[in-house]
């Protein structure tokens, strides 16, 4: 069986938040259930595919290791393993696929594949599945370079909505601001920047920059703690404080009314 008739409409019914006030802590709220939801239907979708996997009869299966995905599958011993005895063990799979949505759609199709080849026993142990590969060091990216894909690898796990194309402007923008683009986009320098302001300003840039990192599976999260802001006191005045108010803005229209101008 194949995956495609259920594969096309894995992802169809994501729908972020879609309100928010407009104020900052309106945004970060915002920002922050996006991505619980976020992580929330990845896991569900990952359950779904190790379901849909077992049922059909594939024998692998997808597990979530830190921010990386791994195909777990019993396969011929890997050269080099003198595991006594055994002409076969259980092996988890490295094969560099970020743990999000669309991650999750390479890890499915890669299951499939690597299912074919344990079924007619023609599976072999190459560059691909010693992860080889995928250990290979990747060149550092600029944060500019990445911001000029950011766009199109944010929509790759989220539907356009009318929401989102209010957000994600709100993210370029945070991060042009604060950022210089010509640096490299590592820990270090994220945290260093982030670092040298305070209060909202710092809470936003680790909100904005935390959504880039987890984008482009940069391979780090941001060892910063997060300020407590005091919002400003309001004072709302007493009930019979805002009828003598609204009794005066009656007097006033009412005045105003009566009054002819000749």
């Amino acid at each position: 069986a194949d995956s495609t008739d259920w594969f096309a409409d894995m992802f169809a019914d994501f729908e972020p938040q879609n309100t928010t006030d407009g104020s900052y802590r309106g945004t970060m709220a915002k920002i922050k259930a996006t991505e619980l939801q976020y992580q929330a239907v990845f896991e569900q979708k990952l359950v779904e595919a190790n379901t849909n996997l077992k049922r059909e009869r594939i024998r692998v299966s997808i597990k979530q290791t830190g921010n990386s995905l791994q195909l777990r599958a019993t396969l011929p011993l890997k050269p080099g393993d003198g595991s006594l005895g055994k002409t076969k063990k259980q092996y988890d799979l490295s094969l560099g696929i970020p743990a999000n949505l669309e991650g999750l759609k390479t890890a499915i199709e890669e299951s499939y594949e690597l299912g074919k080849l344990i079924a007619r026993h023609t599976f072999e142990w190459n560059e691909k599945y010693l992860g080889i590969k995928s250990r290979e060091k990747q060149e550092i990216k600029t944060i500019g370079e990445l911001l000029d894909k950011f766009e199109e690898k944010y929509y790759q796990t989220r539907q356009k909505t009318i929401t989102s194309q209010n957000t994600f402007p709100n993210y370029i923008s945070v991060i042009k601001r604060n950022f210089p683009l010509t640096h490299l986009a590592t820990k270090e320098n994220f945290e260093e920047i982030i670092n040298s302001v305070q209060g909202n300003k710092k809470n936003e840039l680790i909100a904005v920059t935390s959504v880039f990192i987890k984008t482009f599976n940069l391979g780090f999260q941001l060892d910063v703690k997060r300020d407590n802001v005091t919002p400003a006191h309001r004072e709302i005045p007493e009930d019979d404080k805002i009828i003598y108010s609204f009794d005066l803005f009656e007097k006033f229209a009412l005045n105003r009314k009566n009054t002819n101008i000749s």
